[in-house]
C-alpha cells in the first residue's frame, strides 16, 4: 500500500489491523492522515484508538 500512486483511487485508508487499529509504517504522517480520512468517512475510534469491526467492518455476504 505504501507504494500506491496517490491518485490510484484505492481506498488504502480502510486497511486496519486485526486489533481494529491503524498500523503505522515508518516515519511520517501516514497514520494521522489515515485516521483523518476514516473519521471523514464517519468511522469512530474508541478511547483505545480502535474501531469496531462489528459496526464498521466489511462482512462478506457469501
Amino acid at each position: 500500500m505504501a507504494s500506491l500512486d496517490p491518485d490510484s483511487g484505492v481506498p488504502w485508508q480502510r486497511v486496519i489491523n486485526r486489533q481494529g487499529k491503524i498500523s503505522p509504517r515508518g516515519a511520517g504522517d501516514g497514520a494521522l492522515r489515515q485516521r483523518q480520512l476514516l473519521i471523514a468517512e464517519g468511522v469512530e475510534f474508541s478511547d483505545a484508538d480502535r474501531i469496531s469491526f462489528r459496526r464498521f467492518g466489511w462482512l462478506d455476504p457469501y
